[in-house]
């Protein structure tokens, strides 16, 4: 295993412990007050999607696995978060079929969507919307498309978030250390960029080329 594969591997550990815990703090505590107001099945609804979020999450010695795997863990994140706050979005997506068995890092779409949720559409809007498309653009290549229409940042707030500059604790470290992550971990085969306005929503497109197809 190269150096950049160790890293890879080290930095996906260090993001789950670090993203997990938070998460599952408070799909724990939303559990709880499903039970208090008797509202059982949608407990065990939440309970089941958090099961198949963590089959996925933590898996071992899968740091890269396929779209449709990391299409499942996506789905059963935002099941849970639109459980939490009430149906506030909408997710939209549109995926090749033919991609679905492609392998691209774990990790490179949930946390874009957890930073779209939490710092974009919640608390902004109840009408919000996620839209998620992944296109085959080549033999070995693919462009992956992610817009909301949350409350967006404006050019120096975006410049902090991809620099890095509000630390660990900035509200946008999320999406710092996922770019961060993507651009060590895939090199020259990666692009991407980002296009957001203060109260008009964000877009993020990457481009990659993957080595297993």
């Amino acid at each position: 295993m190269g150096s950049v594969a160790i890293f890879c591997a080290y930095d996906l550990k260090v993001l789950t412990a670090q993203i997990n815990p938070h998460f599952l703090y408070n799909t724990f505590d939303s559990i709880k007050a499903l039970f208090v107001l008797k509202r059982y099945d949608d407990a065990y609804a939440m309970i089941d999607a958090l099961s198949r979020f963590y089959k996925i999450n933590l898996s071992k010695g899968d740091d890269f696995i396929t779209i449709e795997k990391n299409l499942v863990m996506l789905k059963s994140y935002i099941d849970i978060q639109q459980m939490r706050f009430g149906g506030e979005f909408e997710y939209i997506y549109s995926v090749d079929p033919e991609i679905m068995q492609w392998k691209i890092l774990k990790f490179a779409l949930q946390p874009l969507v957890e930073n779209a949720i939490n710092h974009g559409i919640h608390g902004f809007t109840t009408e919000g919307i996620i839209n998620l498309d992944i296109v085959r653009t080549g033999e070995k290549s693919l462009k992956i498309t992610l817009m909301d229409n949350g409350r967006g940042m404006s050019k120096e707030a975006l410049k902090k978030a991809i620099s890095g500059e509000e630390g660990r604790n900035g509200k946008s470290f999320g999406l710092f250390a996922t770019l961060h992550r993507l651009q060590y971990c895939y090199g020259d085969r990666i692009w991407w960029s980002i296009e957001s306005e203060e109260n008009g929503g964000t877009t993020i497109i990457m481009k990659i080329e993957v080595e297993e197809c």
